[in-house]
């Protein structure tokens, strides 16, 4: 269970690493044709203003995904860390019983 979670972190990383390469495209595509401003007179001339626009939307997200599998990885560590307190607490616990009965 706890390796499943993991995984899904490094999916994640993963997910992120691809949206960047997207948004990178995406933001040097809509520059170059203006796409979101529909300004047809200046077609084809490159505007850094969308290009950071877009590249600063993308960051976002980016950052969004990847603080999620940060997430993930620290309810996963502590999950593995509750759980190993449990199965030493149940041994010594054992232990202690089986010292007290004679």
């Amino acid at each position: 269970m706890f390796e499943l979670t993991n995984t899904w972190s490094k999916i994640l990383r993963y997910v992120a690493i691809v949206m960047a390469c997207i948004y990178f495209i995406l933001a040097f595509a809509s520059s170059m044709t203006n796409y979101y401003m529909q300004d047809f007179y200046s077609m084809g001339t490159f505007s850094w203003t969308i290009f950071f626009s877009v590249i600063m939307e993308g960051t976002f997200r980016i950052i969004m995904v990847l603080g999620l599998s940060e997430v993930i990885e620290l309810v996963t560590l502590n999950r593995a860390k509750v759980h190993e307190t449990q199965v030493r607490l149940r041994e010594e616990l054992s232990s202690l019983k089986s010292e007290e009965t004679p």
